[in-house]
């Protein structure tokens, strides 16, 4: 690694560098296609109890030439001398990746004017280019992976991120000396990052501006350019894709159904140690439901007058109403309806976000969800508001077939040597389909103007608009909505079948995973549920004339099966996304593992297993020293400061920060809301017919009383219209 001032490619290498051309918001645009990368090392301290950060290295890789500096004050003397070198400016851009420009942005952000930029979130760019023609993007944001994980998954290159070689304990500034390996890793972030950048830029037919600003964009690409394929089509798919965009009134009760994958433990089992717990998956969710589920389309909104006329349109229409439930249970300990997504709740019990029972909630659904709700609450009486309804079809087939493309590519590339790309091409267009699907058209527009962040809210009747009059638009949001409600469809389905067939059984569910009480019986369940899946697969793929891909040890991977994904010798879980665990791993010994939201799975997995009893520490109250987490505090100090900064080999200079960001390691603790204890704690002492627990009567927690629906909802249906 050389200093900037060192830099000095003769102007035979810049001639040979070539430039591709970009249409952007503001005209066309020129970029090099040069792979570069830019990282920051920061030190953060407390000044009179204010937080600080001060950048005391900085280096940047240009198509393999590792330069550094110590100050931004030099650095922006580079960006001077590479504008000046390449001629840049606004119109013919250097493209420069920062893996974490969030962090590295605000760094700089004070050091330079900003011409052009885009965010979807403040503070949280996607790039910003500067006065110089340098544009800086996001490569994690590009790659979805940490830097260790992309050095690792490089083709044609060897170089990795180094760890544990820069002990950010210490303070440091621009006068601290660096030891030969603190420089080599310095150097190698942006080794990494330029090497991993050069097989992009390779893989875009050689054109930086052909690189989208996110691993999603490949999706939309690739399943935009299938629905392009045949221009006869696209015209017609678009005239039609038109008529069924959502209006206003449309889109916030999409907006409203719309839920993420289900999580959620089970009451019964939460804070106490079980043994012999399975787990089971589905293979690519979101993707079977994509290619296996019919969708709603073009909605339109009815008048439901009577009961008869609701039991049709749930059982052969796309519905989606808002609906308000009076005297709402749940007939067993597996709660599934989120007090977050009711407007309106009245003296609920809350099952760990969850409702257990309530007075009276309104809240919005799809009649999937309306589905689930019956299997698994009670209720006296409900109430519907606005209904609307949609004949339900396939999603168009070159997208679907674009998702099974990539499933056997999938399938048969893993693992295979020298198709490394293809495979990863593969599963990021799998694993991004349902995320392209639910990208909210409707968000805040993102400034930065005066050194300072700004947002703006949308006109929803404008964005709605641009969703028709947008050539590059090919999705519908209904769709997005639609894909999460089947898959927790099916998820849920599941579990009640194993709940009402085998027994309170399961212990804990992630969007596509169930973990259960181990009981031969499931098994039985599984094999049923995954030959009729079978069945159902093997008409997909003779409905698109598709050869269902195998793995290469010769076995048929059939899609949205349900399959092995562990056993636990104990498990104990503390709510959603909190849960502990032993397992064997290849070589046959018992390791300790944990999923706990918020710390390190390493550092505080690690310290965790280190005490007497593992499993008794992990419980409620629980707490973690700052050095054990893996977890740190972010602080954005906006604040100019002008300080004497002393390092920690004794040497103080005067150092000048206009921005930056503070970190510091924090400890964890974890801490049970008391309702939700005192509710678990009570669901677990009170037997099935619902005795007094504790001297105190537990209203919602009567285990097991048999509905009366069925005989009262046609005598109590009313048409509820919201005020």
């Amino acid at each position: 690694m050389i200093p900037y001032t060192e830099y000095n490619p003769s102007q035979e290498t810049i001639d040979n560098y070539t430039l591709s051309k970009k249409r952007t918001r503001n005209g066309w645009v020129k970029y090099y296609n040069i792979p570069c990368a830019f990282d920051t090392e920061t030190t953060s301290f407390k000044v009179n109890g204010k937080k600080c950060s001060y950048c005391y290295i900085w280096q940047m890789c240009i198509d393999g030439v590792s330069v550094f500096g110590r100050t931004l004050d030099e650095f922006r003397s580079f960006c001077q001398t590479l504008a000046r070198i390449f001629q840049l400016d606004n119109d013919v851009r250097l493209v420069v990746y920062a893996h974490n420009l969030e962090f590295d942005f605000q760094a700089e952000r004070k050091y330079f004017k900003w011409v052009d930029y885009f965010a979807r979130e403040q503070r949280k760019p996607l790039y910003m280019c500067n006065e110089f023609g340098m544009e800086f993007r996001c490569s994690y944001m590009l790659s979805g992976l940490s830097l260790a994980k992309v050095g690792e998954n490089l083709l044609h290159s060897s170089a990795r991120k180094l760890e544990g070689e820069m002990d950010y304990s210490l303070i440091r500034h621009s006068a601290t000396p660096l030891t030969e390996r603190e420089m080599q890793y310095c150097e190698n972030d942006v080794v990494v990052l330029c090497d991993f950048i050069r097989e992009e830029i390779e893989r875009n037919d050689g054109k930086v501006s052909k690189i989208p600003l996110t691993k999603t964009g490949y999706v939309r690409r690739q399943c935009r350019q299938a629905l392009k394929k045949d221009k006869e089509y696209w015209k017609q798919y678009k005239r039609k894709l038109n008529k069924c965009q959502p209006g206003e009134d449309l889109f916030k009760l999409l907006h409203k159904a719309y839920q993420g994958g289900y999580t959620h433990a089970n009451s019964m089992y939460v804070d106490v140690v079980l043994d012999d717990v399975k787990s089971i998956d589905f293979a690519s969710s979101y993707p079977t439901q994509m290619c296996c589920k019919k969708f709603p389309w073009k909605f339109h909104q009815v008048d439901v007058e009577d009961i008869d006329t609701f039991d049709h349109y749930i059982e052969n229409s796309a519905c989606l109403f808002e609906v308000a439930f009076t005297n709402l249970r749940a007939k067993r300990t597996t709660t599934i309806l989120s007090s977050s997504k009711c407007e309106i709740l009245e003296k609920a019990i809350i099952d760990n976000g969850r409702i257990y029972s309530c007075d009276y909630c309104l809240t919005y659904v799809t009649e999937l969800d309306w589905k689930n709700i019956c299997d698994f609450y009670d209720f006296d009486e409900f109430e519907l508001g606005d209904f609307w309804v949609s004949k339900y079809e396939p999603l168009p087939q070159p997208l679907i077939e674009t998702i099974l493309n990539c499933y056997t590519a999938k399938t048969e590339l893993k693992g295979i040597e020298g198709k490394e790309q293809e495979y990863q091409v593969a599963k990021g267009v799998i694993n991004g389909c349902y995320g392209m699907c639910v990208t909210n058209p409707v968000c805040d527009t993102i400034g930065y103007e005066n050194d300072d962040w700004t947002s703006t809210a949308p006109d929803l009747a404008a964005c709605l608009d641009d969703l028709v009059t947008n050539d590059s638009t090919f999705l519908l949001y209904q769709w997005g909505v639609w894909v999460s409600a089947w898959a927790r469809y099916e998820l849920l389905s599941f579990v009640n079948r194993i709940e009402t067939e085998v027994g309170n059984k399961v212990v804990y569910c992630d969007t596509d995973s169930i973990k259960y009480v181990h009981a031969p019986e499931i098994d039985d369940l599984i094999t049923r549920y995954n030959d009729n899946q079978i069945n159902i697969f093997k008409e997909v793929a003779q409905q698109y004339d598709y050869t269902i891909p195998r793995t290469h040890k010769g076995e048929t991977a059939y899609l949205g099966v349900f399959d092995k994904d562990g056993d636990y010798i104990k498990f104990k879980t503390l709510g959603a996304k909190r849960y502990v665990y032993t397992t064997l791993n290849k070589q046959g010994k018992e390791v300790f593992k944990i999923t706990i939201a918020g710390l390190n799975k390493e550092k505080g997995g690690n310290y965790i297993a280190a005490q007497s009893n593992p499993f008794e520490f992990f419980t409620d109250g629980m707490e973690i020293p700052a050095e054990n987490t893996g977890k740190q505090t972010r602080t954005y100090v906006d604040e100019e400061m002008t300080v004497e900064l002393t390092d920690y080999c004794g040497t103080t200079v005067t150092v000048n920060v206009p921005s930056g960001t503070h970190l510091e390691p924090c400890g964890f603790e974890m801490s049970l809301a008391s309702g939700y204890k005192d509710l678990f704690t009570s669901i677990q002492e009170t037997t099935n017919t619902g005795k007094v627990v504790d001297g105190k009567v537990h209203e919602g927690l009567m285990l097991g009383i048999k509905s009366q629906i069925d005989n009262l909802r046609s005598e109590i249906f009313n048409a509820y219209k919201k005020k």
